[in-house]
């Protein structure tokens, strides 16, 4: 029988991503109530000053001039993130909220980025988020030595996707974190010398397709059965797809489609039920589930059967958990409950 016990240098990426990469972005008990999100009136935009920011500290890495973040937003964690960041990774990076920028962004970002001295003692390596509040645009200012690290195509990624969850209905708090996650996973990924790789960005941005098995593809029609949250709704054919399945890989490859396709329901029964059970603690969302995709789509990997229990490994990143399965009578399922308590850091 093949033990449910690994220990390797890698961390979990689904379920205690929180120890991964944000031990300073720390939980505070319950967390503060939600508090209505400030809204600037864009027919008041024309009248409203162009912020130029001056920190009032050397150390102050999130400047919300637009009175944008909320207690539920967690400031001090963000601020804690990326001093984490900074001091693990050389990396300066942070975040400027703004009622409006008139005009150009790009140009704007850049010159604040200069003005606050971004990367200076860190050999240009920085990067400046501008929030647009009024009219709901992001940029991303990097700096020279990071452009390798961070294509265009990767920072256009960033970019759209945080303007879809910032200034969605969604939680805030958890598309911030996503993103701080995905940027301190790739610094960590060039630092081993990895390369940026297209194609797992590629495959999460092609939201249309719905893989059915050898390469066919089924077309999702759009609207007719998402959330606005993005999750989608589950029909009792998805349901049935998104089941156990006949072979190690297929289970895997299933939880792939599934958190591409937006399927983020605990109880699918892809999931052992003390993983069901253990998932409907969180809240999986959307950017979340890109993070995960990121760190694990496109990585080579090897699995080991012995009996009904079988571990996957990967063998080109050093970076991301094995998974564990648990064989069924119905077929294999994937057991994020085992990764939880059997895999070790």
């Amino acid at each position: 029988m093949l033990q449910q016990s690994v220990s390797k240098p890698v961390a979990f990426l689904i379920l205690a991503v929180a120890a991964l990469s944000g031990a300073a972005y720390a939980r505070r008990g319950a967390g503060p109530a939600v508090v209505s999100q400030p809204k600037v009136d864009p027919y008041l935009a024309d009248s409203l000053p162009q912020v130029y920011v001056h920190p009032t500290t050397a150390s102050q890495r999130v400047m919300d001039e637009a009175g944008f973040l909320t207690p539920h937003d967690d400031k001090e964690g963000i601020e804690g993130y990326l001093a984490g960041i900074n001091t693990e990774s050389g990396v300066d990076i942070r975040f400027l909220y703004v009622p409006v920028v008139r005009g150009d962004i790009a140009t704007y970002a850049r010159d604040e980025a200069r003005e606050l001295g971004m990367g200076r003692d860190m050999n240009r390596r920085s990067m400046l988020f501008v929030f647009d509040v009024t009219n709901q645009r992001i940029r991303i200012e990097v700096g020279p030595e990071l452009e390798g690290m961070f294509p265009d195509g990767f920072v256009g990624y960033l970019m759209r996707e945080q303007t879809a969850s910032l200034f969605g209905s969604g939680p805030r708090r958890q598309a911030i974190k996503a993103t701080l996650n995905i940027i301190d996973y790739r610094l960590r990924e060039a630092a081993l010398g990895g390369t940026y790789n297209p194609k797992a960005v590629a495959y999460i941005t092609d939201r249309t397709r719905l893989a059915a098995g050898a390469g066919a593809t089924i077309r999702v029609r759009p609207g007719t059965d998402v959330r606005p949250s993005g999750q989608r709704i589950l029909t009792d054919e998805m349901r049935a797809y998104f089941g156990p399945q006949p072979t190690v890989a297929d289970a895997f490859a299933r939880y792939h489609e599934a958190l591409h396709d937006g399927y983020l329901d605990p109880d699918l029964s892809l999931y052992t039920p003390q993983s069901q059970a253990r998932l409907r603690a969180l809240t999986i969302t959307a950017p979340f589930a890109d993070f995960i995709l990121l760190s694990e789509h496109g990585q080579a990997y090897k699995m080991v059967e012995r009996g009904d229990l079988a571990i996957l490994y990967f063998t080109t990143t050093p970076l991301v958990s094995a998974h564990l399965f648990r064989r069924t009578p119905e077929g294999w399922q994937l057991d994020l409950d085992a990764d939880v308590r059997d895999t070790r850091e």
